[in-house]
């Protein structure tokens, strides 16, 4: 019988260090379980804080090229407003000319020389986009 007490004993002593063991194991794995969910929850914090970054970055670029571009058809729009405004002078010397020469009788062919100059300029003008 005292073997059986003795038995039982280091039974139920070997069943109480295996169960203190588990519970350890199971412990370390709730802290690493624990660790993990940590991580995870800060890199999906991350990785939305960098999501936000990237879509505001890329709307700016977006914008700075619409920007951009609309700067650019407005020089050139203005290049071309001054480019007439200083040729418009020149036609209304070309009229002057033309109708000069009209009165005077003087030769065809320099009058049609001035008339197709007047012509080939005027031609320019309306295909920048000048109406009479």
């Amino acid at each position: 019988m005292q073997n059986e007490k003795i038995s039982k004993k280091s039974i139920s002593k070997e069943f109480e260090k295996k169960e203190k063991d588990n519970n350890k194991k199971l412990e370390i794995k709730n802290k690493i379980k624990i660790e993990i969910e940590d991580k995870i929850e800060k890199l999906k914090i991350q990785n939305k804080e960098i999501t936000d970054k990237y879509i505001r970055l890329y709307s700016e670029f977006e914008n700075f090229k619409k920007r951009n571009q609309k700067e650019k058809l407005n020089i050139i729009n203005n290049a071309n407003e001054e480019i007439i405004k200083k040729i418009l002078p020149v036609i209304d010397d070309f009229k002057r000319a033309l109708k000069s020469l009209n009165e005077n009788k003087l030769t065809i062919e320099g009058s049609k020389g001035i008339d197709l100059i007047y012509n080939k300029l005027n031609n320019i003008l309306n295909k920048e986009g000048l109406k009479k």
